[in-house]
């Protein structure tokens, strides 16, 4: 059991998900320590950020589906 913490993937996995939790803590900590117009400009942008990622997410997922639904139109009906 001993060779897992040997090998280099184990390593690059548990530290993407040290980043993965700890990211969001320094974000909202570095955020509550900018001064008030500062601070609002940025929850601002956190927004509009977040909505852009969710709405391409969204598009992406419409797109794979569409591209799905026409393979399977175009599938030889021999």
């Amino acid at each position: 059991m001993a060779w897992i913490f040997k090998e280099k993937w184990f390593w690059i996995v548990v530290l993407a998900l040290i980043t993965i939790i700890l990211t969001p803590f320094i974000i909202v900590g570095v955020m509550l320590n900018l001064p008030p117009i500062f601070r609002v400009v940025g929850m601002v942008l956190l927004v509009l950020c977040w909505g852009v990622a969710g709405a391409y997410k969204e598009w992406t997922k419409s797109k794979r589906e569409e591209e799905e639904k026409m393979q399977k139109s175009k599938a030889p009906s021999a």
